[in-house]
């Protein structure tokens, strides 16, 4: 768990490690939260209490896309990534690793959502964790944004550029992953530019 906060994801809720790392039951979410408080304790994890629309179930990507294929419809995408959200915000506990777990495993800490970040972070965990379990070699190759700003290797970003927010790998090839929240079209279109001109495939989420 403290690999998959300091390596693959910014932060993710206490709910979905119960279900990764237990089950999906009152029992699991019981223990995962023991277990968690001891993390806390011991200053490995921190647990911030934030509002965030409940995680909605994802089918698979909105987009992918290839150097050399046509551009998606950036304008219908950013239209189906808006009406996903029918509910209420709800309190949402999530946890994320410090800079002394960090220290003991590598990565970049995370911190806590921002209020306007937290329904995003939440879903480009599941997005992880669902890959996790369906390509557990392509999941393993998951270089979250924080890394990614650390990277020379990495070409950088123009202002106005939207980095994204993970790069796997398949084989050679490199794909960026983006949680498409409730994203403007000029925002994704900032995102294809930067990976257009980095050659990166994609998978809009």
């Amino acid at each position: 768990m403290l690999r998959m906060l300091a390596l693959r994801v910014r932060c993710c809720s206490v709910a979905q490690v119960a279900k990764a790392a237990w089950d999906d039951t009152p029992t699991g979410l019981k223990n995962c939260k023991a277990r968690l408080k001891v993390l806390a304790t011991k200053g490995l994890v921190g647990i911030a209490t934030m509002l965030a629309h409940p995680e909605v179930k994802l089918e698979g990507p909105l987009a992918v896309w290839q150097p050399g294929l046509p551009v998606p419809d950036l304008a219908s995408i950013s239209h189906r990534g808006r009406k996903r959200w029918g509910g209420a915000p709800t309190r949402t506990e999530f946890v994320y690793a410090t800079q002394q777990a960090v220290t003991l495993v590598g990565g970049a800490p995370g911190r806590e959502p921002r209020p306007s970040e937290a329904t995003h972070d939440l879903h480009l965990a599941a997005v992880y964790l669902r890959m996790r379990e369906e390509l557990a070699t392509r999941a393993e190759s998951w270089r979250s944004e924080s890394l990614l700003a650390a990277d020379t290797s990495i070409k950088r970003a123009k202002p106005g550029d939207k980095v994204p927010d993970a790069i796997v790998r398949d084989g050679r090839a490199k794909t960026a992953i983006e949680f498409v929240g409730e994203y403007a079209v000029d925002k994704l279109t900032a995102f294809h530019a930067y990976c257009d001109r980095a050659n990166l495939g994609y998978e809009l989420w």
